[in-house]
């Protein structure tokens, strides 16, 4: 026990080299996948989050916008009410890419992203709806919501027109025929999918432009998503994450104004697998992100990140009973 504590601080102060961390980041995300597709408590969980929103849709078209960004444009009075979500682990639970990845003892890339999201058009679709998401979104469409699902999932740099949306994009294309595969809601209209890239000024992961150009013809009343980022502008975030620990931000004097909306028009589903909070722990300033000396400098301090443990001290063994004379 005591050499098990012992490596695991070495680990954390960056003093043992690692060995294939590609192979230890998918061991160790192999909890969090696995709970995501076999625990009753997750599928309880993003019903229970649904639930909740399904049952606000009779009064929500009356609230006032859902942005708290102030440089949105002001929807006209007579503008529809719609419903903003993420797609990744809000709407479709991608835990599947995950378990390849884990299978295969292969870490995340871009390249690994774009090659399993184009297996969308396939036959067989490598995801399912989050539980309790189909209903609701159904149920919004019934009671003449607009939907949009603002992703980022990517565009291709080259061939943006002034105009929405791209006209070349194959993770659109495919995310597409696996929206309509699956059942979402108006699937069949393309710019309901606004796209990482997809215009000038949408280049970044940050999701404040996007959810701006929506606010010009709509009214956004709720807003859905597993990151932090799918509710607030990307500095904002930043800011949040800097503060420690997280739990001092919630119940407390000084609290941010805008967790009041939680559970009213945002509505936060849980993703213990990865996210910006998991980019704020382990940062890697090299240009090649994708980099194997990026990524275990990342791994490495997501090591020291951890609370330190307790070493508690494990009860003796009982003694061996005394054979028979």
């Amino acid at each position: 026990m005591a050499g098990f504590f012992v490596g695991c601080v070495l680990v954390m102060l960056g003093m043992v080299p690692l060995v294939s961390a590609d192979s230890l980041d998918s061991r160790e995300n192999l909890n969090a996948t696995l709970w995501m597709q076999t625990a009753h408590e997750y599928a309880f969980s993003t019903a229970q989050v649904y639930g909740v929103a399904t049952r606000a849709l009779a009064e929500a078209r009356n609230f006032d916008s859902a942005l708290i960004d102030t440089d949105a444009s002001e929807a006209a009075p007579d503008a529809p009410p719609a419903i903003i979500l993420d797609l990744d682990e809000t709407v479709l639970n991608t835990s599947r890419y995950a378990a390849g990845l884990i299978g295969n003892g292969q870490r995340h890339t871009e390249a690994a992203w774009d090659t399993w999201v184009a297996s969308s058009t396939m036959d067989v679709a490598p995801a399912d709806p989050v539980p309790g998401a189909l209903a609701f979104l159904h149920a919004a469409r019934a009671q003449g919501y607009r939907i949009f699902y603002v992703t980022n999932r990517a565009c291709p740099d080259a061939g943006r027109r002034a105009s929405y949306p791209h006209p070349a994009c194959p993770q659109r294309d495919a995310t597409v025929a696996l929206a309509k595969r699956v059942g979402l809601p108006f699937a069949d209209d393309p710019a309901v999918f606004l796209f990482r890239n997809d215009q000038d000024g949408w280049e970044g992961g940050d999701k404040t432009p996007r959810r701006r150009f929506l606010a010009g013809a709509n009214k956004v009343v709720l807003l859905f998503g597993d990151d932090l980022g799918d509710f607030l502008p990307r500095a904002e975030v930043n800011a949040l994450r800097a503060q420690r620990p997280p739990d001092r931000l919630v119940g407390v004097e000084g609290a941010p104004s805008w967790l009041a909306r939680f559970g009213r028009q945002w509505f936060l589903l849980p993703n213990p697998s990865y996210g910006s909070w998991e980019v704020a722990l382990a940062a890697c300033e090299a240009s090649d992100k994708d980099s194997q000396a990026c990524y275990e400098e990342r791994l490495r301090a997501k090591y020291r990140r951890l609370i330190p443990p307790l070493l508690v001290p494990l009860a003796a063994p009982p003694a061996a009973p005394t054979p028979p004379g």
